[in-house]
This record gives structure tokens, sequence and C-alpha cells, in this order.
């Protein structure tokens, strides 16, 4: 567990918030990341930094309604170790934003592991970044996910599938991430 050269922060992590994100995953991944980036819980980032990112830097509204202001626009890729997208309510079919969803292309092809979170993993799908792969999904979207994506392999008796450079997770935080510290 050692801090980088530097002293700056070991792991780099972009979060993609979409519209109507679910709060629990957001929290629970956040928080797991702010704890593990410290020593003594004093909510330094001197392990870890992240970014809360929307398509133009705009405050996003969660699913219960609470708002993320501190929101940049969207940068590099290459700048994060991982890229985690988190999902929202799947009540309106829309597709997903055309800006969020080269984004997502952008850092497939830089390389950077790609994490879905809750229904994080329909954006990774509908950005064409799951081919043959498996992801896991929760059982309340099983079917869902099953009849809109008929190529995808969901998965809902797993808490999460580390498939190399994507993570699927139905709800909480993947592991994986913390194995680094």
């Amino acid at each position: 567990m050692s801090v980088a050269v530097n002293n700056a922060p070991s792991l780099s992590v972009g979060i993609v918030l979409l519209h109507r994100f679910t709060l629990l995953p957001f929290a629970a991944f956040v928080d797991c990341l702010r704890l593990a980036a410290d020593e003594g819980d004093r909510s330094r980032p001197l392990r870890a930094q992240w970014v809360f990112m929307t398509p133009h830097g705009e405050p996003v509204a969660s699913s219960c309604g609470a708002v993320i202001s501190a929101c940049q626009p969207f940068q590099p890729p290459a700048r994060f170790d991982y890229l985690v997208v988190i999902g929202g309510v799947q009540e309106d079919k829309a597709a997903l934003e055309a800006a969020t969803s080269a984004y997502l292309r952008e850092a497939d092809h830089a390389g950077i592991p790609l994490v879905g979170l809750c229904t994080g993993v329909f954006a990774l799908i509908q950005a064409g970044l799951m081919k043959g792969r498996r992801c896991c999904v929760s059982w309340y979207h099983y079917h869902e996910m099953a009849k809109r994506f008929p190529t995808a392999e969901p998965v809902a008796d797993k808490l999460f599938i580390d498939d190399g450079d994507r993570i699927t997770c139905a709800g909480g935080p993947p592991l994986r991430i913390w194995r680094r510290f």
C-alpha cells in the first residue's frame, strides 16, 4: 500500500453518471473508494483520485432526486486507470446519449478498463462494448436486458463479473479495484 512517487495518487477513476443514476451503487462505490484512498478516515485522496463526469459537466439528478453538481465535462480517457459508468432508471428506453456512447468507445480504444455498475452495463452494451462478454445484471433487470439486447449474455446469480478490461456489477462496488491497495 504505497503512494505513488511524488505523492500523487496511484489510482485515478473517472465516474460517468448517467441520467437518473441509481444512488446506492454510486454512494457505495464512491465511499469505498474514499475509504481505500486514505489513512485514518479523513477523506484525503492519498492513494486514489476520482472525477464525476457528464458530457458537458452539467449537474445530474439521481433516481431519487439527489443532484450531483460537482461534475466535470468528459476528460481524456487516458487520464484514468478505470472508467466507471453508473446507470440510471431504465423506464424510458431512450438510446444512450451520442456523446456518452462516443466517449465510452474512445475509452475502450485507449485500453481503459470499463466498469458498469447497476444499469451502467446497459450503456456499455448500447455503445457496442460488450460483444461476446458475459455481464452481471440484477435479477430485477435480467429479463429486460435479455429482451432489449438478445445478443447480451446476462448473469444474475453473481455479485460481479470480472472479464479483464470489463467489470460489471449488479449494484454494489466491484471488488477487483480494491486489490490495488
